[in-house]
């Protein structure tokens, strides 16, 4: 098996890969990305045609957790109905279904967003484990679509456009990228506390963060007004307010600063 996590929009990969998403056996699609299954692929209307009676053949057969497989779109289905929340039991039936059927057809790339854990509130490193896990004698390639914070997908936009080549550091919220000398720490825009951390760069590094932070002041990039902290105070922690033409240039400024 591969793995791999990426921010990108789902709906964006190559059409090799086949989809993935979580719903309930009632076919609601009412909430969440299963909406947009169902607006792109008609899924909805596809699956309750087809399977008129699998709500009730879900309940009188106990089920816990199945996958079907219309077009190529796996419906990994984890709870009974679409109020309740599934559980990792029912989350790894539906998986255990999905590589019976991706063994059985041949099956070697699959593409979802994290699922189970946005409106159906798991764990995702237990979801995350399971799949490694089920999938872990197969030659499936798995992409997990993350949506990210507005600082992850600019860099990985970045990245995949070959504007930057250096590779990030997620930890809980922040994001680090280094770049030459320079280490840059980037924390989500409402946490308006994180300052400058000397520990983190040399005074050169730091004096040239400085620089750039003035820079992007005078091109009007940024406001500090609307931060009322001063300079020596995080940088970054204002990119995210940059439109992103101006960030992938600036992003891309800075690393051949650091790499002539």
């Amino acid at each position: 098996m591969n793995y791999q996590e990426e921010i990108r929009d789902l709906f964006t990969v190559p059409d090799d890969y086949y989809l993935a998403h979580c719903i309930s056996p009632d076919f609601k699609m009412g909430a969440g990305i299963a909406v947009e299954f169902s607006k792109r692929y008609n899924m909805k209307t596809v699956l309750t045609r087809k399977y008129p009676d699998f709500l009730q053949w879900y309940q009188r057969n106990q089920v816990s957790g199945i996958c079907i497989l219309e077009g190529r779109t796996f419906n990994l289905v984890t709870k009974e109905r679409y109020y309740p929340k599934p559980t990792i039991a029912t989350m790894r039936g539906a998986l255990l279904s999905m590589h019976t059927i991706c063994k059985e057809k041949g099956i070697t790339k699959i593409a979802m967003p994290m699922i189970g854990c946005g409106l159906d509130r798991l764990d995702w490193s237990a979801v995350s484990a399971s799949i490694k896990e089920i999938f872990d004698d197969t030659d499936v390639e798995i992409l997990v679509c993350r949506q990210g914070n507005g600082m992850e997908k600019l860099i990985e936009t970045a990245i995949r456009n070959e504007v930057i080549d250096f590779e990030p550091r997620y930890e809980d919220d922040n994001v680090t990228i280094e770049i030459g000398e320079l280490e840059i720490l980037i924390y989500p825009d409402d946490d308006p506390s994180i300052i400058w951390d000397e520990k983190y760069m040399d005074a050169h590094a730091s004096i040239f963060a400085k620089q750039i932070y003035n820079e992007l002041e005078q091109e009007r990039l940024l406001d500090p007004v609307n931060y009322g902290y001063a300079r020596d105070w995080l940088f970054s922690h204002t990119i995210c307010t940059i439109p992103e033409k101006e960030a992938m240039a600036f992003f891309k400024d800075i690393y051949l600063r650091n790499n002539c």
